[in-house]
């Protein structure tokens, strides 16, 4: 499997999450500034609501723009190859009972999934537990997660 058709699948699906979210962010304002939206007495607070809803769509839409940039920018420089897992890394883990699964260090947007012939990778970041285990780590070493799962990285690009 090659790391840039990974990284390009990515693109692909943040692209779609960016979509989706300026959509949503679109309706929000207009629920927003809608007439309907204006108060009726005192109580009615559903333009406040909507005024709510649309800020946190904006923020959902600039969240996606910084995920959607970090990775455009690796389809113009690519990260670079190295010994020892890290941001850019693509690994394979290998469990106890033989297991495998691939993972992409990449700098934002943890937890994504992309399936590309029929073989799923995830999206890891270094905040998380097994980002956090696997930055240095070369191919043979295990790592240790919290819980007490133990992997092994048995290849990495």
């Amino acid at each position: 499997m090659d790391k840039q058709q990974v990284i390009d699948a990515f693109v692909a699906q943040f692209r779609e999450a960016l979509a989706s979210a300026t959509t949503a962010a679109w309706a929000a304002h207009g629920a927003a500034t809608d007439g309907e939206s204006r108060a009726e007495n005192k109580y009615d607070t559903r333009g406040l609501e909507a005024s709510y809803l649309a800020r946190a769509q904006s923020n959902r839409v600039a969240e996606a723009e910084a995920v959607l940039d970090a990775y455009r920018r690796w389809s113009v420089h690519p990260p670079p190859a190295t010994e020892h897992a890290a941001v850019g890394s693509l690994v394979t883990l290998q469990s106890a009972d033989g297991s495998r699964r691939r993972c992409l260090l990449g700098p934002k947007g943890g937890g994504a999934e992309v399936t590309l012939s029929g073989n799923a990778v995830q999206l890891v970041t270094l905040p998380s537990p097994l980002g956090r285990a696997l930055v240095g780590k070369r191919v043979g070493e295990t790592l240790t997660l919290p819980g007490g799962l133990q992997l092994t990285l048995v290849g990495l690009d």
